[in-house]
């Protein structure tokens, strides 16, 4: 049967279905079926409008949607690929594509001056991108990343920009003004680098500089400079309070750059109320410090002083520390052209004149006076205490060029002594309760024999006493030899009596000592457990000592062939005749077997004994390690030689 063209009597005159009655489906068959509208003819004609109407809701029902469905390719076959929705357009007015939108021309939304929202979304929750019309604001919602494989122009931005976060750059990128030249670079984590071709200028009415600030070329300051000073009023202003006395900071450091050590500081001592300069060599000490050294006085206000604050203090100078060119008056104000003291050069020493004699005054009091008779009188005690002497060059080295039994380089006598331990000589520091002597000569009549030298304590009475009768007393403390082989050396080396020939070989006491230590069982394996304890004396080279074992448990049969003691606390001598020594048992019980005849000694150059059972037969034999069982006890000493 042929088909047939369902066609209406005139143009746009009929209806498939009615509006109460309506086709389910149609069918279009063909490999490009179409549903066309009639083209126009006339010239300037508009074309006609197809619409495609959904059917209308009642009351709050939804209206129906128009959904646009297509079928995706399949696999290889006959079988019929299923539909699948593309594009629903629903009666909210919103059209949902269900995969992605080709745009081949361009999207405008919207009118001039009137305008809607447009937003992307992306695949993370909480990501998107909006156009705001209400607000004219293009919106970026969540941390995104604007990725480009060119450069992204920003041109004919009108107004102010806004960001209201943090901009991140790339290390290798830069934002640059003008050209290269000038621009805002961070080349690293931790550096930010301004750039310009001449001049970088910051305008503030402060400029605050949290860090260290280095200045690889020239810096200039056209006005006033102030650390510690926020308002200077001078060019350079460093403001803080020093204290000499407490060695806190000073104000100011000048130090060398190849050793920092090496500094002049400046400041002033804001307790103690004066300017302070130093060359110090930090660490190490002070060092010279030079004024003018190429010409130029070095003036002393006349109403000043040189390092006296007043004339009770006292001027220390260095050794060269002051050089004078020509004489140096000092008067009393009352003849200018006779002076009380001249002090001058004079052949590669100092001359010092006075009229009629020198007196060398401290607190008002006179201390020593330099007579025309050449004598030197001190009015009290002389204390020699500034400088550390050695034997060759002391403190005070008095000689005596004669010669003879009696002539004494130097006798001190105290002729009204008593009887009674009176000091003639006493040597130590001054206290504040007087002599706090350390060692003297005492007197304790005429007796020479009971007059003596002691070591001694202010309040603390003799404790070392050397006596002429030949009798030395430790009288407190202990006498302590301070070096290892050391001792006390004895003047005599006895040869024993007997009809054998033998010698004594030494003679000298080093060594006294008394410890513990903590012996064992010598096994290969499966050691028992064990309590034990020991202590030991040793005087001299002669070790005695005492030990006691318990085996607790054991852990697997103890191995070894023989057993022995270990853990001694001095290796025994390494010699036949001096090194072997028998072990006392005091108690020895509950071992496997053989307990009464269980016997043993250390031999030479050990640190370990050899024990035996069967000790009262010729075939004695090493006490095998599996006669050790729990519960066994022994308790022993022995006396030895050590090295």
């Amino acid at each position: 049967m042929a088909t047939k063209n369902i066609v209406p009597n005139a143009d746009t005159e009929g209806q498939l279905g009615t509006s109460t009655k309506g086709w389910g489906k149609i069918f279009l068959g063909g490999a490009a079926a179409n549903i066309d509208v009639n083209n126009v003819s006339g010239t300037n004609t508009a074309g006609k409008s197809l619409t495609l109407i959904s059917g209308a809701s009642t009351g709050s029902g939804a209206g129906g949607s128009i959904v646009f469905q297509t079928a995706a390719a399949g696999g290889s076959g006959t079988s019929v690929n299923s539909h699948a929705t593309v594009l629903t357009l629903d009666s909210a007015k919103l059209a949902t594509f269900a995969g992605a939108v080709q745009l081949n021309s361009t999207l405008t939304v919207g009118v001039n001056d009137t305008g809607y929202d447009v937003k992307f979304f992306g695949a993370t929750s909480g990501k998107s991108l909006l156009w705001d019309e209400s607000a004219d604001s293009l919106i970026v919602t969540g941390t995104t990343d604007l990725i480009g494989t060119t450069n992204l122009d920003i041109v004919d931005i009108d107004g102010a920009v806004n960001i209201g976060a943090e901009v991140t750059l790339a290390a290798a990128n830069k934002i640059i003004f003008n050209d290269a030249s000038q621009f805002i670079h961070a080349s690293s984590n931790a550096i930010l680098n301004l750039g310009a071709t001449d001049e970088i200028d910051l305008t503030a009415t402060a400029i605050d500089v949290n860090g260290t600030m280095d200045v690889s070329g020239n810096a200039t300051f056209t006005s006033n400079i102030g650390i510690g000073d926020s308002s200077p009023s001078q060019k350079l202003v460093v403001e803080g309070d020093w204290n000499q006395t407490a060695n806190n900071n000073n104000q100011m450091y000048i130090q060398g750059s190849t050793d920092d050590n090496m500094q002049l500081r400046l400041g002033y001592d804001t307790t103690g109320d004066h300017g302070y300069i130093q060359a110090l060599l930090n660490g190490t000490g002070g060092r010279e410090l030079h004024l003018n050294t190429s010409g130029g006085a070095v003036v002393i206000g006349d109403s000043g002083t040189i390092g006296c604050a007043s004339d009770t203090d006292l001027l220390t100078l260095a050794s060269g520390a002051l050089t004078i060119a020509g004489k140096t008056l000092l008067t009393d104000g009352g003849n200018a052209t006779t002076p009380s003291l001249q002090i001058h050069t004079a052949r590669n020493g100092l001359a010092v004149a006075v009229t009629n004699q020198l007196n060398l005054i401290a607190n008002a009091v006179t201390v020593l006076t330099l007579g025309s008779d050449q004598k030197a009188t001190f009015a009290s005690k002389v204390h020699l205490s500034a400088y550390a002497g050695t034997a060759l060059d002391p403190n005070l080295l008095i000689t005596n060029s004669g010669s003879g039994a009696y002539n004494h380089v130097i006798d001190m006598l105290a002729p009204n002594l008593t009887a009674g331990e009176q000091a003639v000589i006493t040597l130590g520091q001054a206290g504040s309760t007087g002599n706090t002597g350390i060692i003297g000569f005492k007197y304790n009549g005429a007796n020479s024999d009971n007059s003596y030298i002691a070591l001694y304590g202010w309040g603390k009475g003799d404790q070392f006493i050397f006596q002429n009768n030949g009798n030395q007393t430790i009288t407190n403390g202990n006498l302590i030899i301070g070096t290892a082989g050391k001792g006390i050396t004895f003047s005599s080396t006895n040869t024993p009596a007997g009809p054998l020939t033998g010698g004594g070989t030494h003679n000298t006491l080093d060594d006294y000592e008394e410890g513990t230590w903590v012996p064992y069982f010598d096994t290969t394996s499966n050691a028992p457990t064990i309590t034990s304890s020991g202590i030991y004396v040793k005087i001299g080279r002669m070790v005695t000592v005492n030990g006691n074992i318990t085996i607790n448990s054991l852990n697997g049969t103890p191995q070894g062939a023989g057993t022995g003691i270990r853990g001694f606390p001095f290796t025994t001598n390494n010699s036949a005749d001096g090194g072997i020594a028998a072990i006392n048992f005091g108690l020895v019980r509950l071992f496997a077997n053989d307990n009464p005849n269980i016997r043993g000694y250390l031999g030479a150059n050990a640190v370990v004994s050899t024990l035996s059972i069967q000790a009262t037969d010729i075939d004695h034999v090493p006490m095998p390690a599996s006669n050790l069982i729990a519960g066994a006890i022994m308790y022993f000493t022995v006396t030895y030689q050590t090295t």
